[in-house]
């Protein structure tokens, strides 16, 4: 059961002092879960920014296990955007994943501000961690799909856990989860182009999330 800590970042020792920057980060037994290094660790080997230190007006970064979108707005209000699709070599012999290997596609200014739009009427910015949603089932193991919101003033990380494995599809917070999924995948096409980049991949094995597969 996660729980959600309020701190902050001058505490981190990561912004100046001036900044008070308040940090919405879920924790387990007082460290962070499992997700959330899972994150830190894929925004190390991608190379992204650490958006937690960020000045602009608007950073986010929306997750799966083997894509993440970004979406930005500059603090002069300039709208950008990033597709990043990725899957990991896999050690068949150690059993374990090693480094990423990337594919990016920039996205345009009006399809980011499209995209903005979308997720903004559903709340994205407000929206609670998982754990917080009555009759939500929450989970680590299998996809889940992470949030992060950054602005001067704060920075949140929650998780909603796969959506097709909830049996009550009534919940609001799932709606709002799928429609901005819908919104992304509808302007993106992130699965046909995530199907063109595996088939692209040199011969060997490869992890996303837990699946293991064999490009030949």
């Amino acid at each position: 059961m996660k729980k959600l800590i309020l701190f902050s970042a001058l505490a981190l020792g990561t912004l100046p002092a001036f900044s008070q920057k308040k940090m919405e980060i879920p924790v387990t037994d007082e460290d962070t879960t499992i997700l959330y290094k899972y994150t830190k660790r894929d925004i190390r080997d991608l190379k992204l920014d650490d958006i937690t230190q960020s000045t602009d007006s608007l950073r986010m970064r929306i997750w799966s296990n083997k894509w993440v979108v970004e979406l930005n707005v500059s603090s002069a209000g300039e709208k950008t955007g990033r597709l990043t699709l990725f899957v990991r070599k896999y050690s068949t012999s150690k059993k374990q994943a090693g480094a990423p290997v990337t594919t990016e596609f920039n996205i345009t200014s009006d399809t980011a501000k499209f995209l903005l739009r979308k997720l903004f009427d559903q709340d994205v910015t407000n929206l609670r961690d998982d754990d917080k949603v009555y009759g939500y089932r929450s989970g680590v193991e299998g996809l889940n799909y992470i949030f992060e919101i950054s602005t001067p003033k704060i920075y949140r990380y929650y998780t909603y856990y796969d959506p097709d494995a909830q049996t009550n599809k009534d919940i609001p917070e799932l709606k709002k989860v799928i429609a901005m999924l819908d919104a992304l995948e509808g302007k993106l096409m992130v699965n046909e182009k995530f199907t063109k980049f595996r088939n692209e991949l040199r011969s060997g094995y490869y992890i996303f999330g837990q699946v293991v597969f064999k490009q030949k």
